[in-house]
């Protein structure tokens, strides 16, 4: 038997589709194959021989004299249809890949749009940065939980909130957080941002208790953070720290990786108020982890994270394995900060945020628990390494007159909870 021959026959055996191909190519180191190489025949040429045969006998009966037939045309149009088959998917591919460029190009033009329209707004003229006599004590701001484009209004829980209650509940977090720091003499705050400043929309529920729609919401929420800080930035220089919370992650999915994490309105917002107050006297952005992130103040480190990680059945614990693992890496925590369940707690070498939001279903309902808006401030002595934690409650705002907001509100036509009950007349009786 030849080389040939032998090839022949095991195609045969194994058919003619090309997945057959890796079985034959085997045989190159094959015993049945002994005799019939050539000394100087290698794997290459070996299946470049075995591929011509495979085609031989593909096409060996489309013509055959002897036997009277001819299915040449039948072999054109399946090879035709094959080609057409193969010219679609690649107008498809080639259709998705535009319309992913196309909308790459529109979002970096859009990007590049809004950071020019952003660096317009000079705030430079607005701020002013402190002379610092005693760096022994600092402020801390413990932002979480914002939620700011959530809508409540529930009678079971006795809570509102929209954009308007925000701006009223961080004009009142202010206004008490200058009357303490100022008391202390503190120059220097940290505003710790720990997540979630937009809600969820990736549920129906969620869909229906937002403000507004989240793109729309991140604009209103710098906007309103830029009143904030500047309200702060009158009486202390301001340093702010974002990580990133569960709720306010663009895509689907959550990630412990860095690069998939910061794709999240959290990280965005933080860098829109940075390009805000570029050259801002008196107010400095930190970078970092946007997952975790330690922050210096003086000699006194806080690590900052959100919480959705930390079992929080064993809350000591988890906290104190934080603590375990940083000092393996030679950086001594001092506290933690972080947020999550809508429910402040301050303890010794921890604290958890409420949130501005205040309770709604979930927390009621979904998690049992009886929630206030609030959130925490804190005076730390950094040589003593002493801190003080005050939880300011902030639920009530009748009192309290908020940032002005209504123009931006109308701009972005942004829901309230007045628009929730509008009167729409049916019959009007005219006497």
């Amino acid at each position: 038997m030849t080389l040939r021959e032998k090839i022949i026959e095991l195609y045969n055996t194994n058919g003619l589709d090309e997945s057959s191909n890796s079985i034959v190519y085997e045989y190159y180191d094959s015993p049945e194959l002994d005799g019939l190489l050539s000394e100087d025949t290698t794997l290459h040429s070996f299946k470049r021989y075995c591929r011509r045969i495979r085609q031989y006998l593909e096409q060996k009966d489309l013509y055959d004299v002897e036997l009277g037939t001819n299915d040449v045309a039948n072999h054109n149009t399946k090879l035709h249809k094959e080609n057409q088959r193969l010219r679609d998917l690649r107008r498809v591919e080639a259709k998705l890949l535009r319309e992913e460029e196309r909308l790459d190009n529109t979002l970096i033009e859009l990007n590049k749009q809004l950071i020019t329209l952003l660096e317009k707004n000079n705030l430079s003229k607005f701020t002013k940065e402190h002379v610092v006599k005693d760096g022994t004590y600092y402020g801390v701001i413990n932002l979480s939980d914002l939620h700011l484009n959530e809508l409540i209004d529930s009678l079971s829980i006795s809570n509102k909130f929209d954009f308007e209650i925000a701006s009223k509940r961080l004009k009142k977090l202010s206004h008490h957080t200058k009357k303490i720091f100022n008391s202390y003499n503190i120059k220097t705050v940290l505003i710790a941002n720990t997540g979630d400043f937009l809600n969820s929309d990736r549920r129906l529920d969620e869909k229906m208790s937002m403000a507004t729609n989240r793109t729309q919401a991140t604009l209103l929420s710098c906007y309103l953070l830029e009143q904030f800080i500047l309200d702060l930035n009158k009486s202390f220089n301001i340093k702010i720290a974002t990580v990133i919370g569960n709720e306010s992650r663009v895509g689907e999915d959550l990630s412990y990786s860095e690069i998939i994490a910061s794709d999240s309105y959290d990280v965005m917002i933080h860098n829109i108020l940075k390009i805000m107050f570029k050259n801002c006297k008196g107010v400095s952005f930190i970078e970092g982890g946007v997952i975790e992130k330690v922050v210096s103040l003086g000699d006194f480190n806080i690590l900052l994270l959100h919480g959705d990680k930390l079992n929080q059945s064993s809350i000591d614990r988890a906290i104190y394995s934080k603590f375990a693992k940083y000092a393996q890496k030679g950086i001594t925590i001092n506290y933690v900060m972080f947020g999550h369940l809508h429910s402040a707690l301050i303890s010794d070498y921890y604290s958890r945020g409420s949130s501005l939001c205040g309770g709604n279903s979930y927390s009621d309902e979904g998690l049992n628990l009886i929630s206030k808006a609030s959130q925490n401030i804190f005076i730390i002595n950094s040589d003593l390494k002493d801190i003080h934690g005050i939880k300011v409650d902030l639920q009530n705002t009748d009192d309290t007159i908020g940032y002005n907001i209504n123009k931006n509100l109308e701009a972005y036509n942004a829901k309230s909870i007045n628009k929730l009950y509008d009167s729409k007349v049916i019959v009007q009786v005219i006497i």
